[in-house]
């Protein structure tokens, strides 16, 4: 892939879990990568990316000011050069 395709960046998190001494657990995200990416809008988004191996489906992507459940992920002709990241934007309600 040409990499004036890759014009957007975003990044991959990962959550983790932290448990204090007195035993309460919280959850929090931790940004995992950064990269280039090529967006294609659709009702969900898909993210192309240069390959990177260990993105889940428990994971999710920031992506500027947003944030993005993974709901698949694709190993372009499984060659390890390139992942199409499905995701669907997280939505608060008020």
């Amino acid at each position: 892939m040409r990499a004036g395709k890759l014009s957007n960046r975003m990044t991959i998190q990962k959550e983790i879990i932290l448990k204090t001494e007195n035993g309460v657990i919280s959850k929090q995200w931790n940004d995992y990568v950064t990269v280039w990416t090529e967006i294609k809008n659709a009702d969900k988004i898909v993210f192309r990316v240069r390959y990177i191996s260990g993105v889940e489906l428990k994971d999710r992507v920031r992506y500027k000011d947003k944030y993005f459940n993974i709901l698949d992920v694709v190993n372009v002709n499984e060659r390890n050069i390139l992942l199409d990241i499905t995701a669907k934007e997280i939505v608060k309600e008020e």
